[in-house]
């Protein structure tokens, strides 16, 4: 498992990666003054989740420092809020409150591994970048 794992984790799509997260990536790569192996301009961190029996891809993970940042579109993951638990997402065909079950599995998926886990929203991000990125650079450190 751990050498699929790994292959999984050096695949890279930026297919379903945001302009925005991309954005992230790089200013908060400047902010600290260093690039970040796992990220959606690189390859993609990954693990096994066991509650619900498969792979799991992170945003932005520094194993090192044991933490992942989780770059959460307001829609695609129906930001709580903006969204009430029975709001049905068309494009994935679920209800947010599925949505955020799924997402609470994927943290604490890395959680039970050890790493630290920040959740960013698209939303704070388009709203103050500079004080996001100085939230995560301080989180980071």
């Amino acid at each position: 498992r751990n050498q699929a794992l790994m292959i999984l984790s050096d695949r890279h799509s930026k297919s379903h990666t945001s302009k925005s997260e991309l954005c992230f990536v790089e200013n908060l790569e400047l902010e600290l003054n260093e690039k970040i192996k796992y990220t959606a301009n690189t390859t993609q961190f990954s693990l096994w989740c066991h509650y619900t029996d498969t792979i799991r891809f992170y945003d932005v993970a520094c194993t090192k420092r044991k933490k992942i940042i989780e770059f959460n579109g307001d829609y695609w993951h129906c930001n709580p809020l903006l969204y009430e638990s029975n709001f049905y997402h068309k494009h994935l065909k679920k209800p947010a409150s599925e949505i955020w079950k799924q997402d609470y599995l994927k943290i604490k998926t890395a959680i039970d591994r050890g790493f630290e886990v920040k959740i960013v929203w698209w939303s704070d991000f388009e709203k103050d970048p500079a004080k996001v990125l100085k939230e995560c650079k301080e989180w980071m450190n």
